[in-house]
């Protein structure tokens, strides 16, 4: 187990990607290659739903943590951590919904909230992702910019709650 475990939290097409590159440049920093969420079959993903970059859309679904094992997890990213690096840096969008989860669980959690313009964010998430079946029938080819920008909103307030309830917060705008 790791000596420290960073958590990146923000909004899809927020920067966290970026962020969680740089920071993998970091001597003591070990990270995985992709998203957690893909690694681990544990853990819901909204894709899991057909929700492609909107976990908003399926909040019932992947806020569920109580029956998942952490020391399941910790064991399927295990391969990914550098043991001579003291830190492991784990980035899925989804987190935002298992902060509390995650600090309860992962001891020495230490999390960095990421937040950029609404309008950049809710239009970047409605650019990137062709709808299919189900979602292509309710909204057509694209998501309406009136969701994107309530996966936003719900992102960004779930980052203020932690600013004030989380232990090790640390919080980057732009």
């Amino acid at each position: 187990v790791p000596d420290k475990w960073l958590i990146i939290l923000g909004c899809y097409n927020s920067g966290t990607t970026l962020l969680r590159e740089l920071l993998s440049f970091h001597s003591e920093i070990s990270t995985l290659p992709r998203e957690g969420v893909v690694i681990t079959r544990l853990l819901p993903r909204p894709e899991d739903k057909g929700w492609k970059r909107m976990w908003v859309k399926c909040l019932h679904y992947i806020d569920n943590q109580k029956d998942i094992d952490p020391r399941e997890v910790m064991s399927d990213w295990e391969p990914w951590w550098d043991s001579k690096k003291v830190i492991f840096l784990e980035k899925s969008i989804s987190n935002l919904t298992r902060i509390d989860w995650f600090e309860k669980n992962f001891p020495n959690c230490y999390f960095v909230g990421i937040t950029r313009d609404g309008y950049a964010v809710a239009e970047g998430i409605r650019r990137r992702v062709r709808l299919k079946g189900y979602q292509k029938k309710l909204y057509g080819e694209f998501y309406p910019l009136s969701l994107t920008a309530r996966q936003w909103v719900d992102a960004n307030s779930r980052l203020l709650s932690a600013k004030d309830k989380v232990k090790n917060y640390h919080q980057i705008a732009y």
